[in-house]
């Protein structure tokens, strides 16, 4: 009895870990195809938690109704098999995706589809197991509050494991195909016939060639040249974008989030405003950039600001990997640091002629902490005499989807009073490239005489179009954004209903698979 007892124990740790791996996993399944931001987290948790209340209750049930029946094998083998086909559903996904919804309403559906079934499997895991491993009614709370113990152990041991290993080693795929192999293992000290013992070592045996597939080889699009996961993003790197063979992307999660041409070809992209920053201070001595990406921007200092140390805050490592192999970063002199940008310049006691923040990925993925007036004070700390503080974003300047914007632009002026705009689209009331540009300096440079400065630079008459003057823009409607409140995906929302339909049809269009 003792043996069978520990087994039920070993059994609630087995299901709390393998709960909380899938629920960490749903994140970054999801996140290539809708990003990965507050709502993708929302989507994911509450669904899971529908999913144990539903489970929960079922597996109460069926344990009181079928006290005698083999349920522990049962409910173990439909919840492996139920996470086993999270990996071939995911398809499915990019279905959603063309549908014409809202963001939100999409990334909930997406949870449903993936998650929803194996959250009811592996919550009813907890009353089945309870209701074996307990003696009597009288010492059912210290029974129910043990399993609850080694659940929760179990848990905590998923969390860690797959934050710290399982995503960033194995991947998505591989880690879901182990966590269905455990469930089914368990079930092998549960069978009560040999047609249980069968079906449990004939399905371990195809998850397991599975799982060794899914390591061995990877499937990639026509023209993607590399995919890999880390423990932040999907890293993607595709040539042939915008109907241009030199043109390389690459793609962190489901957001495009460097375009550079291999030819050196003019794209007019906000990394070619690099020449601008001279017009405000030269020389550039000391260069700070949050955000490696491609390391389009550094690259470009370097080569344009001779003499300028460039040092770059990546957090991601396989990210700064991927730009040394496709888009030639070991032949520039950049220094890059492994950390979070807030985390790193608050660090920092040194001063900065430039600091360029450049961590936003798209009008998805916004890192909020990197929007407040919070952060652009620490910036302002960090600043040279007349040195410069970059803010950039993606957003419409003008009309009803342009909250984030003006709320960017209320919030950057409480620290830069003294500011400029510079914008890469053509028409204000769509989504582009917005650079918001603070001098540390009370002295405001007419934006006439800056335009005049700027045409005989690289890029010129493409600058001083595109440079304006702060008054010109209204931040009527917007909220000052700060560590304590900064809502940015609400204030995105109306551009990512409006968009998202046709910027996931341009992330389709291109990352097909080879038939």
């Amino acid at each position: 009895m003792a043996k069978n007892r520990t087994l039920f124990l070993i059994s609630s740790f087995v299901a709390g870990f393998s709960l909380m791996t899938v629920e960490l996993t749903a994140s970054r399944v999801i996140a290539p195809y809708v990003g990965s931001s507050l709502y993708t987290w929302t989507s994911v948790i509450g669904v899971v938690l529908l999913g144990l209340s539903a489970g929960y209750y079922l597996g109460g049930f069926l344990a009181d109704k079928y006290v005698y029946k083999n349920l522990n094998w049962l409910v173990f083998a439909l919840a492996s098999v139920s996470v086993f086909i999270i990996p071939f559903i995911i398809p499915f996904g990019e279905i959603l995706t063309t549908w014409s919804l809202t963001l939100p309403v999409t990334i909930l559906l997406m949870s449903f589809l993936f998650f929803f079934l194996p959250s009811i499997f592996l919550g009813a895991l907890s009353p089945v197991i309870l209701k074996n491993y307990t003696n009597s009614f009288e010492c059912l709370g210290i029974s129910a509050g043990t399993l609850s113990a080694f659940w929760s152990l179990g848990s905590i041991a998923g969390t860690f494991i797959t934050g710290f290993i399982f995503i960033g080693y194995l991947g998505s795929r591989a880690t879901l195909m182990g966590v269905a192999l455990l469930l089914m293992c368990v079930t092998l000290f549960f069978y009560k016939s040999k047609i249980q013992l069968i079906i449990s070592i004939l399905f371990a045996i195809v998850i397991l060639i599975v799982l060794f597939l899914s390591v061995s080889s990877v499937s990639l699009a026509q023209n993607t040249l590399y995919s890999k996961e880390s423990n932040y993003y999907s890293i993607k790197v595709a040539d042939g974008v915008l109907g241009m063979d030199d043109v390389r992307v690459l793609f962190l999660d489901f957001d495009a989030h460097s375009i550079e041409s291999r030819s050196g070809k003019f794209l007019g992209g906000y990394p070619d405003m690099y020449p601008l920053f001279s017009a405000f201070k030269n020389p550039l001595k000391e260069i700070f950039v949050i955000g490696g990406g491609s390391y389009s921007m550094p690259k470009y200092f370097a080569d344009y600001y001779k003499d300028s140390k460039v040092t770059v805050v990546e957090i991601d490592s396989k990210v700064k990997e991927a730009a040394e192999k496709f888009f030639n970063l070991k032949d520039y002199r950049i220094t890059t640091e492994r950390n979070d940008g807030r985390v790193a310049l608050k660090g920092k006691d040194k001063k900065y002629d430039l600091i360029f923040e450049d961590a936003f990925n798209s009008f998805i993925s916004l890192p909020w902490h990197l929007t407040t007036k919070d952060f652009a004070f620490l910036a302002k700390t960090r600043l040279t005499e007349d040195g410069i503080y970059a803010v950039n974003f993606v957003s419409p300047t003008k009309g009803k989807e342009s909250l984030f914007f003006r709320s960017m632009l209320k919030t950057f002026r409480e620290a830069f009073p003294n500011m400029y705009i510079f914008t890469t689209g053509e028409l204000s009331y769509y989504p582009q490239n917005v650079v918001l540009i603070g001098i540390n300096s009370n002295f405001h440079q007419d934006i006439s005489k800056i335009k005049s400065n700027l045409i005989n630079l690289k890029n010129g008459q493409w600058l001083a179009s595109h440079i304006a003057d702060e008054r010109n823009y209204s931040d009527d409607g917007g909220v000052v954004l700060s560590d304590n409140f900064s809502p940015v995906e609400r204030l995105m929302m109306p551009v990512m209903n409006r968009y998202f339909k046709l910027y996931s049809d341009f992330y389709h269009s291109f990352l097909k698979l080879n038939s």
